[in-house]
Parts: structure tokens; C-alpha cells; sequence
């Protein structure tokens, strides 16, 4: 992994550059224009990143015991059907651990093993570093967030909650990256600056369009390297449509699936961002264990 690193540096660089872009795309450009745009990428390349998890599982699993692909099929919608009727039930619950499972994915998906030390130090880093990007996110678009949750769940969370959670969120992120992980200088200047980054985007633009923003550029395209990596040796183009016919159907059933969520349950939410952060909630769980088993074997 070491000797990926100076690969993943540059590609953060690149990573950088392209929000530069998205927020430039928020200045110039109306609300409107940005949803669209964020709906299209979180339905081509968004989507597209969780697609081919079940020939994960099977690439993950030694050969003498790789399950049968219907096997794998109906165990993983089996766990979806489980977290949709859990969101139903008990939807403050789920939304609550679906916050920490999408912080320690987001969170390993950003430090891709550039750290050393024990995994308690390294998963406790990931879900406070996941916490912290989310928590700046609800913090800039607090109303809206409200809303969403009081759709979702019933409940209200108050808006003026994500001040108090970013500031205690910084400070342990903070100290616990500087104290337990000895990185250079410049390596933690970046990664404080790309935080500061990320507060003025999320600042700037809508709430869709910065979630947008960072589920594509900073956690989407580097997963579909990484994958691309695994599954085939090397990042290429020839690979990446290798990867794109594999995972096609998959992608596309998920696609048809939720705008039949979102017309069957069209009564049950009054707009379209709600259902899509359902439907997300729903296909994180299964995703986040599989992408975890990847980086284990």
C-alpha cells in the first residue's frame, strides 16, 4: 500500500482541482442548474461505484468457497429489504447508524491506508474524520437538513445541533491526528486545507450539489479506482469499461428501482431529495461491508 501512495497524493491533487471546478459551477450557475447536475452524477457515477459488489464478494472470497452468484444476489437485497423495512420501523435508529457506517466508509475511503497503527486508532480516525465532513455539510445547510430528517424520521433535529457537533468534531479530529499519526508537515497541511475547502463549497453551494460534490469527487471516483484496481491489476480505460459491462445491469436495476421507490412512495414525501437519501440509506449498508471485506483480504 506504501507504494500507492505518492499515486493517491496525486490523485487527491486532481480531487482538488475538480471541486475547484464544481465551485465555480455553484457561483455562476443557478440552484436549478446545479440539482440537475448533481442528479446526474449521483445516478451515473454515484450509483455506478456500489454496483459491482457482488462480484466483490465473490473476488474477496477464496475460490474453494465463493458462493453462488444467486446466493450472493439474494443475501445482499435480503440485507436491503431488511435496512428499507428498519427505516420504516425504526427510522431515528437507522438513520443514526446509517451516519456512522457512511463516516468510517467515507473515512477510509479517504485515507486508503496512508496511516499506521492499531485498527481500533485508525477505524476511531475514520468515523471522526467521516463525522466531520457530514457534520459541515448539515451544518451549512442546517433548515434543510432539519427538513429532511423530520420527513425521514418524524423527528426533530435541531439545526443549531451541528454547530456544537463541528466544533467538538474538529478538536478531537485534530488532536487525534496530530498526536497518534505521525505524518510530514505538508501531508497534514493538506489535509487541513482540503477540510477548509470543503467548509467554503458546502458553504456556497446547494445542499444537493455539495453533497454532490463530495460523494462523486471524493469518495465515488477514488472507490471506482480502487475496485477497478483490485478486480483487474490496473487503472486503465480498457479496465474501467471492463468494469462498467460487469456492473451494468446492476447499476441500471438499481437506477429503475428507485424511481419505482420514488413513484410508489410519491404520496409519502413531498420531494425528490428525501427519497433519494432513503434509497442511499438503504444501499450503503451492504456496500460499506463489502468495500471493508476488500480492504482486509
Amino acid at each position: 500500500m506504501q507504494n500507492q501512495l505518492p499515486e493517491i497524493v496525486k490523485l487527491k491533487n486532481w480531487m482538488l482541482v475538480g471541486t475547484f471546478f464544481a465551485l465555480w459551477i455553484s457561483v455562476y450557475f443557478n440552484k436549478a442548474t446545479e440539482e440537475v447536475l448533481a442528479y446526474v452524477l449521483i445516478l451515473s457515477f454515484g450509483i455506478l461505484h456500489g454496483s459491482n459488489d457482488i462480484k466483490l464478494i465473490r473476488a474477496t472470497s477464496y475460490n474453494e468457497n465463493a458462493p453462488g452468484m444467486m446466493k450472493v444476489l439474494l443475501c445482499y437485497l435480503g440485507f436491503i429489504a431488511m435496512v428499507i423495512a428498519l427505516l420504516k420501523f425504526l427510522p431515528l435508529v437507522l438513520i443514526g447508524v446509517f451516519l456512522i457506517f457512511s463516516a468510517y466508509h467515507f473515512g477510509e475511503q479517504h485515507w486508503n491506508g496512508g496511516l499506521s497503527g492499531s485498527r481500533i486508532s485508525k477505524t476511531t480516525l475514520y468515523v471522526n474524520y467521516g463525522l466531520l465532513v457530514l457534520t459541515i455539510l448539515f451544518h451549512a445547510h442546517g433548515k434543510e437538513v432539519e427538513n429532511i430528517l423530520l420527513k425521514l424520521t418524524d423527528f426533530v433535529v435541531p439545526a443549531a445541533i451541528w454547530r456544537s457537533l463541528l466544533f467538538i468534531l474538529l478538536i478531537t479530529f485534530v488532536l487525534q491526528y496530530i498526536l497518534k499519526f505521525k505524518q510530514k508537515v505538508s501531508t497534514r497541511f493538506r489535509e487541513l486545507l482540503i477540510l477548509l475547502v470543503l467548509y467554503i463549497v458546502f458553504n456556497t453551494a446547494s445542499l444537493l450539489w455539495s453533497f454532490a460534490i463530495y460523494f462523486i469527487i471524493w469518495h465515488s471516483v477514488p472507490s471506482l479506482s480502487d475496485q477497478i484496481q483490485y478486480l483487474y491489476g490496473e487503472l486503465s480505460w480498457k479496465n474501467f469499461f471492463k468494469y462498467f459491462r460487469t456492473s451494468f445491469w446492476y447499476w441500471a436495476a438499481a437506477v429503475v428501482s428507485l424511481f419505482g421507490l420514488f413513484l410508489f412512495f410519491s404520496k409519502a414525501f413531498d420531494e425528490v431529495v428525501p427519497m433519494l437519501f432513503a434509497f442511499i440509506i438503504a444501499i450503503t449498508f451492504p456496500h460499506v461491508l463489502v468495500i471493508d471485506k476488500l480492504r482486509r483480504s
